[in-house]
């Protein structure tokens, strides 16, 4: 499938949901690998999508990976950092099939990494909607 056409103005509800999926993934027990992994890649790809939202007017489809390409479109404040992001995005999916798919589950250092990657993308998101200055959504 290819991104989907969204109005600009529904970025604010792909940021709550990425909110929700970042304050989620930090409360699941260590020991619930595979969840804690799940919920950060959802957070990733919130986060991307309310910025493909509110600058593009569109956000990945059910395939997931639609989020990294739309990242590469978007022009940031600091384009040298948003494809780091890009990088740590593609790890961050690449834990994805081993959490939810594959007959092992993600290690307790899989899941930390997910961790650690959903909020660098998290947080440069939050950057970014900042030196836009749109106004946050209340919860």
């Amino acid at each position: 499938m290819s991104p989907i056409q969204v109005q600009k103005n529904k970025w604010a509800e792909f940021w709550r949901r990425a909110k929700q999926f970042h304050r989620s993934m930090q409360i699941i027990s260590k020991e619930d690998t595979s969840p804690i992994v799940s919920n950060a890649v959802l957070c990733g790809i919130s986060a991307i999508d309310s910025l493909a939202v509110l600058t593009l007017g569109k956000h990945s489809s059910s395939n997931h990976n639609d989020a990294a390409i739309i990242l590469n479109e978007i022009r940031t404040s600091n384009d040298s950092e948003r494809k780091r992001i890009f990088l740590k995005f593609s790890v961050l999916m690449s834990l994805k099939n081993k959490a939810q798919y594959e007959d092992n589950l993600p290690s307790k250092k899989d899941a930390e990494k997910a961790l650690n990657l959903a909020r660098e993308i998290f947080v440069f998101v939050d950057n970014e909607l900042r030196s836009i200055g749109v106004e946050f959504p209340q919860d």
